[in-house]
Protein backbone atom coordinates (compact mmCIF):
# COMPACT_ATOMS: atom_id res chain seq x y z
CA UNK A 1 0.00 0.00 0.00
CA UNK A 2 3.05 2.66 0.96
CA UNK A 3 5.04 1.41 -1.74
CA UNK A 4 2.72 2.93 -4.33
CA UNK A 5 3.42 6.40 -2.66
CA UNK A 6 7.18 5.72 -2.29
CA UNK A 7 7.94 8.41 -5.47
CA UNK A 8 6.02 10.99 -3.75
CA UNK A 9 7.90 10.37 -0.81
CA UNK A 10 11.30 10.68 -2.16
CA UNK A 11 10.10 13.60 -3.44
CA UNK A 12 9.18 15.12 0.05
CA UNK A 13 12.67 13.82 1.29
CA UNK A 14 14.99 16.37 -1.36
CA UNK A 15 12.64 19.07 -0.28
CA UNK A 16 13.44 18.41 3.19
CA UNK A 17 17.60 17.96 2.27
CA UNK A 18 17.32 21.77 0.58
CA UNK A 19 15.39 23.30 4.35
CA UNK A 20 18.52 20.62 5.95
CA UNK A 21 21.18 22.60 3.72
CA UNK A 22 19.42 26.10 4.69
CA UNK A 23 19.35 25.28 8.33
CA UNK A 24 22.86 23.28 8.56
CA UNK A 25 24.73 26.69 9.28
CA UNK A 26 22.36 28.24 11.62
CA UNK A 27 20.99 25.86 13.71
CA UNK A 28 22.91 22.16 14.52
CA UNK A 29 19.39 21.27 16.35
CA UNK A 30 16.93 22.32 13.89
CA UNK A 31 18.84 20.62 11.10
CA UNK A 32 19.24 17.02 13.48
CA UNK A 33 15.64 17.29 13.71
CA UNK A 34 14.94 17.37 10.10
CA UNK A 35 17.65 14.91 9.43
CA UNK A 36 15.41 12.18 11.53
CA UNK A 37 12.35 12.49 10.07
CA UNK A 38 14.50 12.31 6.94
CA UNK A 39 15.43 8.85 8.28
CA UNK A 40 11.88 8.33 8.94
CA UNK A 41 10.65 8.75 5.64
CA UNK A 42 13.23 7.57 3.86
CA UNK A 43 12.17 3.83 5.09
CA UNK A 44 9.17 4.47 3.26
CA UNK A 45 10.77 5.49 -0.35
CA UNK A 46 10.68 2.16 -1.58
CA UNK A 47 13.82 -0.33 -3.65
CA UNK A 48 15.55 0.13 -0.25
CA UNK A 49 17.53 -3.28 -0.83
CA UNK A 50 19.14 -1.75 -3.68
CA UNK A 51 19.30 2.05 -2.29
CA UNK A 52 21.36 0.73 0.61
CA UNK A 53 23.53 -1.54 -1.26
CA UNK A 54 24.66 0.90 -4.02
CA UNK A 55 25.77 3.32 -1.22
CA UNK A 56 27.60 0.42 0.77
CA UNK A 57 29.36 -0.44 -2.40
CA UNK A 58 30.44 3.19 -3.00
CA UNK A 59 33.96 4.26 -2.81
CA UNK A 60 33.34 6.92 -0.56
CA UNK A 61 31.15 4.95 1.49
CA UNK A 62 34.02 2.29 2.00
CA UNK A 63 36.60 4.88 2.99
CA UNK A 64 34.74 6.09 5.50
CA UNK A 65 34.09 2.87 6.86
CA UNK A 66 37.57 2.24 7.39
CA UNK A 67 38.10 5.75 9.06
CA UNK A 68 35.74 4.76 11.74
CA UNK A 69 36.99 1.21 12.16
CA UNK A 70 40.70 2.68 12.62
CA UNK A 71 39.20 4.76 15.67
CA UNK A 72 37.68 1.96 16.88
CA UNK A 73 40.35 -0.70 16.26
CA UNK A 74 43.04 1.67 17.64
CA UNK A 75 41.34 2.82 20.64
CA UNK A 76 42.19 -0.76 22.27
CA UNK A 77 45.85 0.65 22.74
CA UNK A 78 44.16 3.88 24.23
CA UNK A 79 44.23 5.04 27.33
CA UNK A 80 41.37 7.40 27.47
CA UNK A 81 38.15 5.40 26.40
CA UNK A 82 35.87 8.35 27.23
CA UNK A 83 37.49 10.59 24.86
CA UNK A 84 37.29 7.89 22.39
CA UNK A 85 34.36 6.92 22.71
CA UNK A 86 32.64 10.29 22.72
CA UNK A 87 34.14 10.69 19.20
CA UNK A 88 33.16 7.61 17.69
CA UNK A 89 29.86 8.77 18.90
CA UNK A 90 30.22 12.47 17.06
CA UNK A 91 31.41 10.40 13.96
CA UNK A 92 27.95 8.89 13.07
CA UNK A 93 27.15 11.69 11.05
CA UNK A 94 29.68 10.01 8.53
CA UNK A 95 27.05 8.00 7.94
CA UNK A 96 24.34 10.46 6.68
CA UNK A 97 25.91 10.27 3.24
CA UNK A 98 24.51 6.80 2.58
CA UNK A 99 20.91 8.08 3.35
CA UNK A 100 21.71 10.80 0.95
CA UNK A 101 23.62 9.59 -1.82
CA UNK A 102 20.53 6.56 -1.60
CA UNK A 103 18.16 9.08 -1.73
CA UNK A 104 19.49 12.53 -4.28
CA UNK A 105 17.47 13.36 -7.22
CA UNK A 106 19.75 14.85 -9.81
CA UNK A 107 17.51 17.96 -10.39
CA UNK A 108 17.53 18.89 -6.37
CA UNK A 109 21.56 19.11 -6.71
CA UNK A 110 21.64 22.90 -7.35
CA UNK A 111 18.52 23.45 -5.03
CA UNK A 112 20.61 22.22 -1.97
CA UNK A 113 23.30 24.16 -3.09
CA UNK A 114 21.80 27.35 -3.49
CA UNK A 115 20.00 26.69 0.23
CA UNK A 116 23.21 26.61 1.81
CA UNK A 117 24.56 29.69 -0.58
CA UNK A 118 21.19 31.71 1.05
CA UNK A 119 21.57 30.24 4.07
CA UNK A 120 25.77 31.53 4.35
CA UNK A 121 24.53 35.19 2.70
CA UNK A 122 21.96 35.51 5.73
CA UNK A 123 24.32 34.79 8.40
CA UNK A 124 26.88 37.01 6.59
CA UNK A 125 24.01 40.36 7.12
CA UNK A 126 23.64 39.32 10.73
CA UNK A 127 27.78 39.51 11.04
CA UNK A 128 27.59 42.96 9.82
CA UNK A 129 24.69 43.85 11.87
CA UNK A 130 26.67 42.62 14.63
CA UNK A 131 29.36 44.64 13.67
CA UNK A 132 27.80 48.24 13.56
CA UNK A 133 25.67 47.16 16.86
CA UNK A 134 22.30 46.73 14.95
CA UNK A 135 20.24 45.14 17.62
CA UNK A 136 18.15 42.00 15.81
CA UNK A 137 15.11 40.94 17.49
CA UNK A 138 14.27 36.99 17.47
CA UNK A 139 17.57 36.13 16.52
CA UNK A 140 19.90 34.48 18.94
CA UNK A 141 23.72 34.71 18.28
CA UNK A 142 24.98 31.35 19.15
CA UNK A 143 28.53 31.74 17.96
CA UNK A 144 31.56 31.89 19.19
CA UNK A 145 34.77 34.73 18.47
CA UNK A 146 34.37 37.68 16.30
CA UNK A 147 31.59 38.44 13.85
CA UNK A 148 30.39 34.42 14.52
CA UNK A 149 26.62 34.48 15.13
CA UNK A 150 26.11 30.52 14.72
CA UNK A 151 29.24 28.91 14.24
CA UNK A 152 32.15 27.31 17.11
CA UNK A 153 34.56 30.08 15.64
CA UNK A 154 35.24 32.12 12.84
CA UNK A 155 37.86 29.96 11.46
CA UNK A 156 35.29 27.58 10.80
CA UNK A 157 32.80 29.98 9.96
CA UNK A 158 35.30 31.44 7.58
CA UNK A 159 35.05 28.25 5.68
CA UNK A 160 31.35 28.57 4.68
CA UNK A 161 31.68 32.00 3.18
CA UNK A 162 34.80 30.79 0.95
CA UNK A 163 32.66 28.06 -0.09
CA UNK A 164 29.66 30.22 -1.11
CA UNK A 165 31.68 33.01 -2.46
CA UNK A 166 33.16 31.26 -4.83
CA UNK A 167 30.62 29.60 -6.38
CA UNK A 168 28.76 32.81 -5.88
CA UNK A 169 31.68 33.83 -8.18
CA UNK A 170 31.47 30.95 -10.43
CA UNK A 171 27.94 32.03 -11.05
CA UNK A 172 28.45 35.60 -11.81
CA UNK A 173 30.95 34.92 -14.45
CA UNK A 174 28.80 31.84 -16.43
CA UNK A 175 25.74 34.58 -15.87
CA UNK A 176 23.55 32.59 -14.07
CA UNK A 177 20.96 35.14 -13.55
CA UNK A 178 17.20 34.24 -14.49
CA UNK A 179 16.63 38.51 -13.25
CA UNK A 180 17.81 41.32 -12.69
CA UNK A 181 17.12 40.82 -8.63
CA UNK A 182 19.15 37.58 -8.84
CA UNK A 183 22.24 39.50 -10.63
CA UNK A 184 21.78 42.15 -7.64
CA UNK A 185 21.82 39.48 -5.23
CA UNK A 186 24.93 37.84 -5.95
CA UNK A 187 27.10 40.55 -7.00
CA UNK A 188 25.90 42.26 -3.21
CA UNK A 189 26.46 38.50 -1.75
CA UNK A 190 29.85 38.05 -3.59
CA UNK A 191 31.13 41.39 -2.18
CA UNK A 192 30.00 41.52 1.25
CA UNK A 193 31.20 37.92 1.78
CA UNK A 194 34.90 39.11 0.46
CA UNK A 195 34.85 41.92 2.54
CA UNK A 196 33.84 39.79 5.58
CA UNK A 197 36.68 37.38 5.23
CA UNK A 198 38.94 40.27 5.61
CA UNK A 199 37.18 41.75 8.57
CA UNK A 200 37.75 38.19 10.07
CA UNK A 201 40.19 37.25 11.99
CA UNK A 202 41.12 34.30 10.79
CA UNK A 203 44.98 34.18 8.78
CA UNK A 204 43.81 30.55 7.37
CA UNK A 205 40.49 32.61 6.00
CA UNK A 206 43.14 34.94 4.14
CA UNK A 207 45.42 32.59 3.13
CA UNK A 208 42.36 30.34 1.54
CA UNK A 209 40.75 32.82 0.09
CA UNK A 210 43.57 33.99 -2.35
CA UNK A 211 44.17 30.53 -2.91
CA UNK A 212 40.57 29.74 -3.81
CA UNK A 213 39.95 32.82 -6.15
CA UNK A 214 42.89 31.96 -8.19
CA UNK A 215 41.29 28.38 -8.34
CA UNK A 216 38.20 29.12 -9.19
CA UNK A 217 39.33 32.13 -11.93
CA UNK A 218 42.04 29.33 -13.14
CA UNK A 219 39.04 26.87 -13.42
CA UNK A 220 36.95 29.36 -15.43
CA UNK A 221 39.37 30.16 -17.46
CA UNK A 222 39.69 26.26 -18.93
CA UNK A 223 36.09 26.58 -19.26
CA UNK A 224 35.34 29.90 -21.61
CA UNK A 225 36.23 32.35 -23.49
CA UNK A 226 35.85 35.14 -21.46
CA UNK A 227 39.21 35.48 -20.56
CA UNK A 228 39.69 39.23 -20.89
CA UNK A 229 37.14 39.69 -18.34
CA UNK A 230 38.41 37.07 -15.99
CA UNK A 231 42.12 38.46 -16.27
CA UNK A 232 40.53 41.65 -15.30
CA UNK A 233 38.67 40.39 -12.47
CA UNK A 234 41.64 38.84 -10.79
CA UNK A 235 43.72 42.04 -11.49
CA UNK A 236 40.84 43.68 -9.32
CA UNK A 237 40.78 40.96 -6.71
CA UNK A 238 44.60 41.65 -6.16
CA UNK A 239 44.03 45.07 -5.99
CA UNK A 240 41.43 44.97 -3.47
CA UNK A 241 44.00 42.86 -1.10
CA UNK A 242 46.58 45.55 -1.52
CA UNK A 243 44.29 48.11 -0.91
CA UNK A 244 42.99 46.09 2.26
CA UNK A 245 46.65 45.40 3.95
CA UNK A 246 47.01 49.15 3.83
CA UNK A 247 44.11 50.30 5.21
CA UNK A 248 42.64 47.87 7.60
CA UNK A 249 44.74 47.20 11.01
CA UNK A 250 43.11 43.70 11.46
CA UNK A 251 44.29 42.84 8.31
CA UNK A 252 47.71 43.95 8.39
CA UNK A 253 48.03 42.94 11.82
CA UNK A 254 47.57 39.79 10.84
CA UNK A 255 49.04 39.62 8.03
CA UNK A 256 52.42 40.97 9.27
CA UNK A 257 52.09 38.75 12.50
CA UNK A 258 52.07 35.63 10.48
CA UNK A 259 55.06 36.56 8.00
CA UNK A 260 57.02 37.70 11.51
CA UNK A 261 55.83 34.40 13.40
CA UNK A 262 56.78 32.28 10.68
CA UNK A 263 60.43 33.81 9.97
CA UNK A 264 61.08 33.34 13.46
CA UNK A 265 59.71 29.77 13.96
CA UNK A 266 62.04 28.65 10.91
CA UNK A 267 65.07 31.31 10.86
CA UNK A 268 65.46 31.63 14.58
CA UNK A 269 63.17 28.77 16.31
CA UNK A 270 61.36 31.14 18.71
CA UNK A 271 57.79 29.78 18.90
CA UNK A 272 56.11 32.88 19.55
CA UNK A 273 51.97 33.90 18.66
CA UNK A 274 49.78 31.10 17.65
CA UNK A 275 51.98 30.51 13.95
CA UNK A 276 54.96 29.82 16.23
CA UNK A 277 53.15 27.58 18.74
CA UNK A 278 52.08 25.43 15.89
CA UNK A 279 55.37 25.38 14.54
CA UNK A 280 56.36 24.21 17.91
CA UNK A 281 53.81 21.62 18.06
CA UNK A 282 54.48 20.18 14.82
CA UNK A 283 57.92 19.50 15.69
CA UNK A 284 57.48 18.08 19.14
CA UNK A 285 54.19 16.18 17.12
CA UNK A 286 56.97 15.29 14.60
CA UNK A 287 59.27 13.09 16.91
CA UNK A 288 56.90 11.26 18.75
CA UNK A 289 55.70 10.19 15.56
CA UNK A 290 59.26 8.75 15.08
CA UNK A 291 58.87 6.57 17.52
CA UNK A 292 56.55 4.45 16.45
CA UNK A 293 56.05 5.73 12.46
CA UNK A 294 53.92 2.84 10.89
CA UNK A 295 51.43 1.69 13.47
CA UNK A 296 51.58 5.07 15.32
CA UNK A 297 50.95 5.11 19.71
CA UNK A 298 46.93 4.58 19.49
CA UNK A 299 43.38 6.94 19.57
CA UNK A 300 44.14 9.75 21.75
CA UNK A 301 47.29 9.02 23.58
CA UNK A 302 48.88 12.01 21.16
CA UNK A 303 48.06 14.62 23.49
CA UNK A 304 49.49 12.65 27.10
CA UNK A 305 52.80 11.97 24.87
CA UNK A 306 53.30 15.77 23.77
CA UNK A 307 52.62 17.23 26.99
CA UNK A 308 54.98 14.71 28.01
CA UNK A 309 57.44 15.68 25.72
CA UNK A 310 57.09 19.13 26.77
CA UNK A 311 57.47 18.66 30.60
CA UNK A 312 60.47 16.64 30.04
CA UNK A 313 62.11 19.10 27.46
CA UNK A 314 65.22 21.89 28.23
CA UNK A 315 62.99 24.97 27.53
CA UNK A 316 62.35 27.63 29.69
CA UNK A 317 59.41 27.83 32.01
CA UNK A 318 57.66 30.16 30.37
CA UNK A 319 57.46 28.52 26.90
CA UNK A 320 56.82 25.54 28.43
CA UNK A 321 53.67 27.05 30.29
CA UNK A 322 52.50 29.30 26.68
CA UNK A 323 52.76 25.61 24.89
CA UNK A 324 51.05 24.41 27.38
CA UNK A 325 48.18 26.57 27.32
CA UNK A 326 47.37 26.34 23.91
CA UNK A 327 43.44 25.85 24.19
CA UNK A 328 42.77 23.07 22.46
CA UNK A 329 45.24 21.09 24.65
CA UNK A 330 43.18 22.13 27.56
CA UNK A 331 40.17 20.83 26.20
CA UNK A 332 39.40 16.97 26.42
CA UNK A 333 37.20 16.06 23.26
CA UNK A 334 38.83 18.17 21.28
CA UNK A 335 42.50 17.84 22.17
CA UNK A 336 44.47 18.34 18.81
CA UNK A 337 48.23 19.65 18.11
CA UNK A 338 46.41 22.21 15.53
CA UNK A 339 47.12 19.84 12.99
CA UNK A 340 44.88 16.96 11.80
CA UNK A 341 47.72 15.41 9.51
CA UNK A 342 50.01 15.36 12.76
CA UNK A 343 47.02 14.06 14.81
CA UNK A 344 46.66 10.92 12.86
CA UNK A 345 50.63 10.09 12.09
CA UNK A 346 51.14 9.87 16.10
CA UNK A 347 47.99 7.68 16.65
CA UNK A 348 47.71 5.77 13.71
CA UNK A 349 51.02 6.23 12.18
CA UNK A 350 51.34 6.41 8.57
CA UNK A 351 48.63 3.65 7.89
CA UNK A 352 46.19 6.08 9.32
CA UNK A 353 47.39 8.81 7.12
CA UNK A 354 46.76 6.82 4.07
CA UNK A 355 43.32 5.69 5.35
CA UNK A 356 42.67 9.63 6.20
CA UNK A 357 43.93 10.72 2.49
CA UNK A 358 41.98 7.73 0.95
CA UNK A 359 38.71 9.73 1.99
CA UNK A 360 39.66 12.76 0.10
CA UNK A 361 40.90 10.80 -2.85
CA UNK A 362 37.65 8.80 -3.02
CA UNK A 363 36.15 11.97 -3.44
CA UNK A 364 38.98 13.08 -5.43
CA UNK A 365 38.46 10.40 -7.89
CA UNK A 366 34.39 10.41 -8.46
CA UNK A 367 33.09 11.61 -12.38
CA UNK A 368 30.77 15.23 -11.52
CA UNK A 369 28.08 15.35 -14.00
CA UNK A 370 28.28 19.37 -14.19
CA UNK A 371 30.91 22.03 -14.01
CA UNK A 372 29.08 23.68 -11.48
CA UNK A 373 29.51 20.71 -9.32
CA UNK A 374 32.97 19.64 -10.43
CA UNK A 375 34.63 22.91 -9.05
CA UNK A 376 32.56 22.36 -5.97
CA UNK A 377 34.40 19.22 -5.02
CA UNK A 378 37.86 20.96 -6.14
CA UNK A 379 36.66 24.08 -3.77
CA UNK A 380 35.81 21.47 -0.84
CA UNK A 381 38.79 19.34 -1.07
CA UNK A 382 41.30 22.28 -1.20
CA UNK A 383 39.80 24.08 1.20
CA UNK A 384 39.53 21.33 3.75
CA UNK A 385 42.63 19.53 3.01
CA UNK A 386 44.73 23.05 3.70
CA UNK A 387 42.34 24.10 6.63
CA UNK A 388 42.94 20.20 8.47
CA UNK A 389 47.08 21.45 8.24
CA UNK A 390 46.14 24.46 11.49
CA UNK A 391 43.09 22.96 12.74
CA UNK A 392 40.73 19.70 13.79
CA UNK A 393 37.84 19.10 11.33
CA UNK A 394 36.06 15.42 11.58
CA UNK A 395 35.16 15.97 15.26
CA UNK A 396 33.11 18.98 14.60
CA UNK A 397 30.24 17.54 13.48
CA UNK A 398 28.24 20.51 12.05
CA UNK A 399 30.84 21.43 9.83
CA UNK A 400 32.14 17.66 9.09
CA UNK A 401 27.42 17.42 7.99
CA UNK A 402 28.43 20.81 5.76
CA UNK A 403 31.03 19.12 3.84
CA UNK A 404 29.83 15.70 3.55
CA UNK A 405 25.97 17.54 2.13
CA UNK A 406 27.91 18.92 -0.24
CA UNK A 407 30.17 16.15 -1.56
CA UNK A 408 27.61 14.32 -1.87
CA UNK A 409 26.25 16.55 -4.45
CA UNK A 410 29.42 15.94 -6.20
CA UNK A 411 29.18 12.02 -5.88
CA UNK A 412 26.95 9.50 -8.54
CA UNK A 413 23.59 8.79 -6.60
CA UNK A 414 21.26 5.97 -6.94
CA UNK A 415 19.19 7.77 -8.92
CA UNK A 416 21.47 9.03 -11.46
CA UNK A 417 23.05 4.97 -11.77
CA UNK A 418 19.83 3.82 -12.18
CA UNK A 419 18.93 5.94 -14.61
CA UNK A 420 22.31 4.88 -16.23
CA UNK A 421 21.81 1.54 -15.99
CA UNK A 422 18.45 1.69 -17.79
CA UNK A 423 19.63 3.74 -20.37
CA UNK A 424 21.78 0.83 -21.10
CA UNK A 425 19.27 -1.94 -20.85
CA UNK A 426 17.13 0.01 -23.13
CA UNK A 427 19.71 0.91 -25.53
CA UNK A 428 20.41 -2.91 -26.01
Amino acid sequence: MLHKYAPQVTLFINYLLVIYAFLLPFNLHLSNTVFNFILILFLFSGNLKDKLLYALKHRVVQALFLFYAMYFLWSFQSQYMQEVLWKLKEFKYLFSIIIILSILKDNFKLKILNAFIFSVFISILISYAMKFNIYLPYIKITGYGQLTPFFYTYSQYVLLILIAVNMTLYKIIENQFKSFFLKIFYYTFYILGSLLIFLLDSKIGYILFIITQILTFTYIVQTTFNKKFILSSLLIAFLGIFILFYNSHTFHMKVSNLYNETINAIMYQQYNGSTGKRFAWDIIGFKIYLEKPIIGHGTQNHIDLAIHSIENSNMTQKKKKDLLSFRNIQTPALQTLHNEYLDHLIEFGIIGLFILLNIFYSIYKEKEQTKELRLLKFLLLIIFMLYIFVNYFFVLSQLGKIFFLLISLTLVSYEDYSQKQKGSLDAN
